[in-house]
């Protein structure tokens, strides 16, 4: 079996951002193919001869065991379901699952554990070339898929051609019992074996059919085969699909036989004399039974010519069970099918049109069962083009298929367990390079559920709860922290900052390089104030090769845990640090400081001198005036009764540290100038906005639901995994990650108190105004 990279990476990409990217032992990867039917039209459920073979698309998957009782399936396309092994009906047949890719799951699990399998719980999840509903067995395709999956797990990789038939058989009967749908066996057989199949099904079950390998060059073929996706879904016929072989098990009984293929047409020609006039459908059944014995019989002259190289008798048959389809088996419209309903009735225009653009030059039958999906055109290789684009163009969509036969059929193998953690991109816009990343190890929360730990922690005194950061404290380990890193072993992994114990250590989220989270072993809320701002300087005195920042402190505008005191740092310089000042500010007060209005989305105002302690009193001065800070026209209010609104996003860095990025030196210097970044929040909401004011509008949560912390408003956004799957191509596709980009731009600006306009100009100004501070000097304008 062949690996498909691209299918591999984006499989365990689908696979992080449902379960996770903890290490497993063992990952399987899978695929199975859908099948063409080259000859042979309802042969098989009758005993009769069927050529089919292996279409080159595919569904994939990939599978681990979870180490529990459940299965947990994720298939795309084909939706969601979870399956408990540990209840007692757990392999019987669902009515509520009828018809779904669950119920054909837990027949092809039944049908292993019946025959002596071991099923263990696992995940998996699933993605898909094939085309569902239009004809090339899908469903035979993920019961193989399902089969070969089950088997990998099992230890069971290779398999015998004995033993593809069994499984073959075990998803046919999946279908039927399960899935609720009469089938044959031909679709799984061509999906499990690959290539080209002769079956002969007349040995009477529970005897297996006879499948041979057809012998033939297909590239040698002086064919092409097209399939026309007719866009009418046979599922909405089902009724009529299941009435062909009960037509045909009809005429059956009505001679005496089981099956059509147990009598021979001369008696069943002798016998069935008068059936079709004193019988209910007698004529139509008749019909339908007259077509599979001349059906099976040009079956057998194909499979003939097949092996003699005489592909143009194989073409000209193939045309003859074309017209039998339409006129005998009647398989084209469905006769359930209103006078009006248009769409039932496209499948046989399109034929026509087929016959009517490939004259002598091709020929088209029905393809699969019937009432809908494609139509198997057969050309020459000069027709194939024009064809194409003529039917494209009289359909109005790109109807057309080249289809060809893949030489693998069904298997799985074992692949390199390691799962991605994130995926990463830069995107443009008018505030420079952001960095984006969709996270597959982080679970997303919801900033309801954010601010619900908040109160009861703030109810508790924040000491009664431990949180998931006070495990970090409990699994600490100084020397394997220190070894990640030789700078944090020059500094020491543990430290004092006001007399407390913290301790540094590196997240396993890894948003980016040597993430690193300083967090103290007292379990406190977090508190942006002077303590705060002046701990943050310390630290970066501590770790000069490193930024360190604070989410905010209220919800909505904090990070996801807000109940215990910890900053976040690392050898990473963001975007907003990289960002020039759009204004330049004079606090009268501080006159040793340099002041700005960073030229940013957020409104953020940049502190910058060599002492300390003054940039720590000139920041305690803004976080002071920012929570008592009222503005109407920018819809800012500081509270609302006891309820504090405003608060900062204090992020500290030396400005060595971001020259150093851009230089050969690996370590920024212990001297120079501090810099503290002060980003002005809000989480006030209202009717309108019920996640806040200044949060991202609803129409952007598909993007961005969670808070917008620390690390988003320095402009590396972290969104969530799900985005892996509801965004196609996002992983490589340019034009898709710009458009995240772009709303990652209306992200950040939602969080701005004060807009890049005129109104949000008059904001800044009075409240510069109230900490004895002016703009001077425009380096740009709103």
């Amino acid at each position: 079996m062949t690996t498909d990279p691209q299918k591999l990476e984006h499989l365990k990409l689908l696979f992080t951002s449902w379960f996770g990217s903890a290490p497993r032992e063992t990952l399987v990867y899978a695929q199975a193919p859908g099948r063409l039917e080259l000859a042979g039209n309802h042969t098989d459920h009758q005993g009769g001869l069927v050529i089919s073979a292996a279409l080159d698309r595919h569904i994939f998957a990939l599978a681990a065991p979870n180490g529990t009782h459940m299965v947990r399936a994720r298939m795309g396309e084909f939706g969601n379901g979870d399956l408990s092994l540990a209840e007692p009906d757990a392999f019987a047949p669902r009515e509520d699952e009828r018809g779904t890719s669950v119920a054909l799951l837990r027949g092809m699990a039944a049908a292993y554990a019946a025959a002596g399998g071991h099923v263990v719980g696992f995940d998996l999840v699933t993605c898909s070339d094939l085309p569902a509903g239009a004809g090339v067995s899908s469903s035979a395709a993920f019961e193989m898929l399902m089969g070969v999956v089950l088997r990998a797990l099992d230890g069971h990789m290779e398999l015998t051609d004995d033993e593809r038939i069994a499984m073959a058989l075990q998803g046919q009967n999946a279908e039927h019992d399960f899935f609720g749908k009469t089938c044959g066996a031909q679709d799984q057989i061509a999906s499990a074996f690959g290539g080209a199949v002769f079956m002969d099904f007349s040995p009477k079950p529970p005897a297996p059919p006879l499948v041979q390998r057809v012998p033939f060059d297909v590239t040698a073929m002086p064919w092409r085969l097209v399939l026309v996706d007719s866009k009418v879904d046979h599922s909405r016929y089902n009724a009529d699909y299941d009435s062909v072989p009960a037509d045909m098990f009809a005429c059956a009984r009505e001679v005496g036989a089981a099956r059509l293929g147990d009598v021979k047409f001369a008696q069943f020609r002798k016998r069935i004399s008068g059936f079709e006039f004193f019988a209910d459908n007698g004529m139509r059944a008749t019909s339908r039974a007259r077509h599979f014995y001349a059906e099976t019989n040009r079956v057998a002259k194909q499979y003939k010519a097949l092996c003699e190289g005489r592909y143009t008798r194989f073409v000209r048959l193939a045309g003859e069970s074309g017209r039998s389809n339409r006129e005998s088996l009647m398989n084209v419209v469905p006769m359930s099918a209103a006078p009006d309903d248009v769409e039932a009735k496209r499948p046989a225009l399109i034929m026509d049109e087929c016959d009517r653009i490939l004259g002598d030059a091709g020929v088209c039958r029905m393809h699969g069962g019937g009432f809908g999906g494609s139509i198997l055109a057969i050309m020459k290789p000069r027709r194939m083009k024009p064809f194409m684009a003529e039917m494209n163009a009289l359909l109005g969509y790109d109807a057309c298929m080249p289809a060809a036969i893949t030489p693998a059929g069904a298997g799985a193998q074992t692949v390199d367990p390691e799962l991605p953690g994130r995926i990463a991109w830069t995107g443009r816009s008018r505030f420079g390079e952001l960095e984006l990343t969709v996270n597959l190890r982080k679970p997303e929360k919801d900033p309801r559920a954010i601010a619900a730990a908040a109160v009861a922690a703030a109810a508790t005194g924040g000491a009664a709860k431990p949180c998931d950061l006070c495990q970090e404290v409990q699994n600490f380990n100084p020397a394997t922290e220190a070894a990640r890193d030789p700078r944090v072993a020059a500094s020491g992994a543990e430290f004092t900052l006001d007399g407390e114990h913290w301790m540094l250590h590196f997240s396993p989220y890894g948003y980016y390089p040597l993430h690193c989270i300083a967090l103290t072993d007292v379990h406190r809320p977090m508190k942006i104030d002077e303590g705060c701002l002046r701990r943050l300087l310390a630290c970066v005195d501590r770790f000069p090769y490193y930024f360190m920042g604070s989410n905010a402190d209220l919800p909505i505008v904090g990070g996801s845990i807000l109940a215990h005191d910890h900053f976040q740092g690392g050898g990473h310089v963001f975007p907003l640090m990289r960002a020039p000042l759009r204004y330049r500010v004079v606090l009268k007060d501080f006159p040793g400081l340099t002041c700005g209005i960073v030229d940013w989305p957020s409104s953020t105002l940049r502190l910058e001198g060599d002492d300390a302690e003054e940039l720590v009193a000139a920041a305690t001065k803004v976080l002071d005036a920012w929570r008592h800070f009222d503005f109407a026209p920018c819809d800012i209010l500081s509270c609302t009764d006891d309820t504090p609104h405003s608060t900062i996003t204090p992020i500290a860095y030396k400005r060595s540290f971001v020259a150093s990025a851009t230089s050969t030196s690996p370590v920024a210097s212990a001297t120079g100038t501090y810099v503290l970044d002060l980003v002005l929040r809000n989480n006030r909401t209202s009717a309108q906005r019920p996640f806040g004011i200044f949060h991202p509008d609803e129409s952007l949560h598909h993007i961005k639901k969670e808070n917008i912390g620390l690390i988003e408003i320095m402009g590396l956004a972290v969104l969530p995994g799900r985005l892996a799957r509801e965004i196609p191509g996002i992983e490589s596709d340019r034009h898709a990650q710009q458009r995240v980009t772009e709303a990652f731009v209306h992200i950040l600006e939602s969080t701005g108190v004060f807009k890049r306009d005129a109104r949000g100009k008059r904001g800044w100004m009075t409240f510069l105004g109230g900490i004895n501070g002016e703009i001077q000097g425009v380096a740009g304008r709103y």
